[in-house]
């Protein structure tokens, strides 16, 4: 909450925790970094030891957020608004006879939903890291719809942690998410609930 007193008044006023925004028009240029190198045709983007938690918002959706609380200021008025992901710790360990795969977390903001991965062995590919043997990740979710996890930030050798979001993004309908890993010899799944989605009672 926010109270700021001018001339004898008081002002209640509402907090909006906005993460790093990233978008059209950015006079900071934060990933510049990285489009420069795409532009460029580059096959290795640096990305550090690939530790960072950093949470991420599109500036459109920043704009969405911000209007609706100064368009319901008596609603919004003494509330902290936090702009990151939903977010479930979990430990859930696959079930696999040749690698070891465990699910540390599930994360949903909106349509996008991701996990983080921990996999033994890990070690570095020619052009990024990657498991092995192979991981690969897909889910189906509550209402049919399949998704493939596509590899993200992370990473380590012998072992690691990596996390993976899913495309097409995942339905608002949709309550929980059924996540397979695979590697080139067995497969393992998991059924999870997708965080900030209640399931209807009964």
């Amino acid at each position: 909450m926010r109270v700021l007193i001018l001339g004898g008044t008081l002002f209640i006023g509402a907090a909006l925790r906005l993460s790093l925004i990233y978008g059209e028009h950015d006079g900071q240029r934060r990933e510049e970094f990285v489009l420069r190198r795409v532009r460029a045709g580059r096959l290795r983007i640096p990305f550090g030891a690939g530790t960072s938690l950093d949470t991420r918002c599109y500036v459109g959706d920043v704009a969405s957020a911000v209007l609706a609380a100064l368009d319901n200021a008596s609603v919004a008025a003494g509330q902290v608004f936090n702009n990151e992901p939903e977010r479930a710790g979990l430990a859930v360990t696959l079930p696999l006879g040749q690698a070891t795969a465990v699910i540390e977390s599930i994360a949903a903001q909106d349509e996008f939903v991701t996990i983080q991965l921990y996999g033994h062995p890990w070690i570095g590919g020619e052009y990024w890291p990657m498991i092995v043997p192979c991981f690969a990740v897909r889910a189906a979710d509550d209402t049919g719809a399949e998704h493939r996890g596509m590899a993200g930030s992370g990473g380590g050798r012998p072992e690691g942690s990596r996390e993976f979001w899913f495309w097409p993004p995942v339905a608002p309908a949709a309550k929980q998410i059924r996540v397979t890993v695979s590697t080139l010899w067995e497969a393992a799944w998991a059924e999870l609930d997708i965080p900030g989605r209640s399931r209807p009672a009964g």
